[in-house]
């Protein structure tokens, strides 16, 4: 599990077509979240938990804040004329 969001994490800059700095910020901070975390230690550690329960819930404040100062766009589509 840890691997494969390891890896999204990574490969998220390659995904970031519109080159926003909020996502890269929040993708960082996603990454500090779960360094050093395994699926062993947050099994058997009560303190590792905590961590990353605190880290979470803090991440996820700041998406809700990024969420909510994204623009509205209105995407109108031509039609195809035939």
């Amino acid at each position: 599990m840890f691997n494969k969001l390891h890896e999204f994490l990574d490969d998220l800059s390659t995904r970031n077509i519109f080159n926003d700095e909020k996502l890269v910020e929040l993708a960082e901070e996603a990454k500090a979240a779960i360094n050093g975390i395994s699926p062993y230690g947050l099994n058997y550690n009560e303190g590792m938990r905590t961590r990353i329960k605190a880290s979470m819930d803090a991440l996820k404040v700041s998406i809700d804040e990024a969420i909510e100062d994204l623009p509205r766009r209105k995407i109108r589509l031509a039609a195809a004329v035939a």
